[in-house]
């Protein structure tokens, strides 16, 4: 059984995982009206959203070690859990956004 300590991380990468989300929902849309073009705006392409996986994501990654490596096909939260941190995929958006993502 995991401790407090760990289930408390666990459910903050999951608020994490959410905020981030929506967010990047938010960008993903900019300059996409008022026709929807999916090449337009600082997120150009698909978007898929998994709004209630975050438990998977964060359960997965809690028991990854660092000689790890997972693959995703359609769930892009595990990748980016896994291989990229806030800390560098924010200010990569950002230098897209007309209206910065706060860190």
């Amino acid at each position: 059984m995991p401790t407090d300590d760990t289930l408390r991380e666990m459910h903050h990468q999951m608020v994490r995982i959410r905020i981030f989300e929506e967010t990047i929902q938010k960008c993903y849309f900019e300059g996409k009206t008022p026709a929807f073009d999916i090449a337009a705006g600082p997120v150009p392409g698909e978007m898929h959203l998994a709004a209630g996986q975050e438990p998977v994501a964060a359960g997965v990654c809690a028991h990854l070690r660092p000689s790890d490596a997972i693959t995703a096909m359609a769930n892009q939260r595990w990748r980016r859990c896994a291989f990229f941190s806030s800390r560098t995929l924010i200010p990569a958006i950002n230098k897209k956004m007309t209206t910065p993502i706060a860190t």
